[in-house]
């Protein structure tokens, strides 16, 4: 498992379930998330309380308890303010969280930093738009740490967090030579071709075509598409047109390369026809009408 993929794992650690019938918040947020960690704490956390007040005032009493001194509810409330930063589509809501997982992430406000990893894990599927103006700069001081967590550094790269670029830099460094895709100089790599580095881009580019373990360069197609850059684009829809399979149990039977181009093309990319699967499960249909739509594409743009 590599260290993006682990962000994925880590927000769904949490169940939460969406209002379900998007009532009206009126109650006070912080007796309400009070009332809802001392059931957690006995085992009857439900988390439908949490949508009975205002959504961006929960995610800041939560932030209360980020360094509470019981190390379940601490975690509780931090993974349950990611899920609903992550699962809203209200600006404010995601901008709320990012901020305060950022603040203790980083340690702005005085704390111990508590779980601050999976803080900064949890910020990785956000957008660039949820982040607010002062985020670069802390980012910048986390990807400046004498051992940078690698999401940390993919986060410069989404935030094109310039402060941080000569320890990108450096750190790029550690991958020309004997690229490895788990070290934190793959990350700096990625995050200066996000920025527009284009040697870095086409670096990152020609290592993952390159890889002579088909199954690596399968499970590195994301780090193409986190890059946004012309070559990975171009790469990502070659192997979406590709017929190679990985090795299977039997010959023929291993799962097609394209399926993976598939997910992070559907992901990545605006107005894409197809609903992406985190499983990569798509039938052919939906493949080949993927294939005829990119086809049919005078350009495909990038989203944000």
């Amino acid at each position: 498992m590599t260290f993006r993929h682990s962000a994925a794992l880590l927000l769904s650690a949490v169940a939460i379930q969406p209002a379900t019938a998007a009532p009206v918040p009126k109650a006070a947020a912080r007796p309400v998330v009070e009332k809802f960690l001392d059931a957690a704490d006995n085992g009857k956390g439900d988390t439908d309380i949490l949508h009975t007040a205002p959504p961006v005032d929960v995610v800041r009493e939560l932030a209360r308890y980020f360094e509470d001194e019981n190390p379940a509810r601490r975690f509780r409330a931090l993974s349950v303010a990611a899920l609903l930063g992550f699962n809203s589509t209200d600006t404010a809501v995601r901008r709320a969280t990012a901020a305060v997982l950022l603040d203790h992430a980083s340690g702005a406000n005085g704390g111990k930093k508590h779980n601050a990893r999976y803080a900064v894990d949890s910020l990785v599927p956000y957008r660039k738009a949820d982040f607010g103006p002062t985020a670069g700069d802390a980012v910048a001081k986390l990807v400046a740490e004498a051992d940078p967590n690698p999401n940390a550094i993919l986060l410069a790269g989404l935030l094109e967090v310039k402060a941080a670029t000569d320890d990108l830099k450096k750190l790029a460094g550690q991958a020309t030579g004997a690229p490895s895709f788990q070290t934190v100089g793959w990350t700096a790599v990625a995050a200066l071709a996000r920025m527009g580095d284009t040697d870095m881009a086409k670096f990152c580019v020609a290592t993952v075509e390159g890889e002579k373990d088909p199954v690596q360069r399968d499970r590195h197609l994301w780090l193409l598409a986190y890059t946004r850059s012309d070559a990975a684009k171009k790469l990502l829809v070659a192997y979406l047109n590709s017929d190679d399979r990985l090795p299977g149990v039997k010959p023929g039977d291993g799962h097609k390369v394209a399926l993976t181009a598939l997910t992070q093309l559907a992901g990545t990319v605006q107005d894409f026809p197809v609903k992406g699967s985190l499983t990569h499960t798509y039938t052919a249909e939906q493949l080949a009408a993927a294939r005829k739509w990119v086809k049919d594409q005078k350009e495909l743009k990038w989203k944000e």
